[in-house]
């Protein structure tokens, strides 16, 4: 747990967190590195550059679901709309993101959106397409929240996913790895989130198609490393980067269950 302004926070085991600007992530990257908060096992606070960063942790699986702009956008004003794509550019994939890892980014259903994120923002992470996957959201009743014909808007949204080349040691590592193939399309269905934006939780369906990893964790063990980007809640096991990173682990938006 960590509290914070009268707040409480639930802080999933082997996961941390930065609370800051996107912007801020070049910077991260040179090494030229200032305060973050960071949490990570066992609990405590530390008001300077998490370990995993210093170290320049290379992930197996990046996640994102940019702010892209639309006319009844009302997500929080945390971030800034990036219909041109400029500021994902920018964005030092290619020293984040480990050979053969994926990258996944959530997309609006706009034809021009899909065209930027494979021509030219994966162009500039050195990233190429493999996948692309449809969230189609429903109601409870199992009937689309919109019909399919609608001219203005439509039900679904896709994620389309690319991977860096691999090298020969990561290739040699994985070769051995029983882990499936990553399907180049697949259809995800279920009821939205009453948050705006909020996506499904697909983090543990990424990850059975990324390798053995060749990052470690805090105790020195080998595992598959993961981040998500523009992060909302942090998921066990991920280290999430944004400006609202930690927003729905706050104990107001969580409902205990019993044992």
């Amino acid at each position: 747990m960590l509290t914070v302004a009268n707040h409480t926070f639930v802080i999933p085991q082997r996961s941390g967190f930065v609370i800051s600007d996107l912007g801020f992530l070049p910077t991260i990257c040179r090494g030229d590195c200032a305060c973050i908060v960071h949490i990570e096992p066992p609990a405590h606070i530390r008001t300077s550059t998490p370990a995993w960063i210093q170290q320049r942790l290379q992930f197996d699986l990046v996640l994102m679901d940019p702010p892209w702009g639309n006319k009844s956008a009302t997500r929080s004003s945390a971030y800034d709309c990036m219909d041109n794509g400029k500021t994902l550019s920018e964005i030092p994939l290619k020293r984040l993101v480990s050979p053969g890892g994926l990258v996944a980014v959530w997309v609006t259903n706009k034809p021009r959106l899909h065209t930027l994120v494979r021509e030219r923002i994966f162009r500039a992470w050195d990233v190429e397409p493999v996948a692309e996957w449809v969230w189609i959201k429903v109601t409870n009743d199992g009937v689309p929240v919109i019909p399919l014909d609608n001219v203005h808007r439509k039900p679904y949204e896709c994620l389309i996913i690319g991977q860096r080349r691999r090298t020969a040691t990561t290739a040699e590592m994985n070769a051995h790895c029983d882990q499936p193939a990553l399907p180049a399309s697949k259809v995800i269905v279920s009821v939205p989130s009453r948050h705006h934006s909020q996506k499904p939780f697909i983090h543990n369906l990424l990850g059975r198609y990324i390798g053995k990893g060749i990052g470690k964790d805090a105790g020195g063990a080998g595992m598959p490393q993961r981040l998500e980007l523009f992060a909302r809640q942090l998921m066990p096991g991920w280290r999430s980067w944004g400006n609202e990173a930690i927003r729905f682990n706050d104990k107001g938006w969580l409902a205990e269950l019993a044992q």
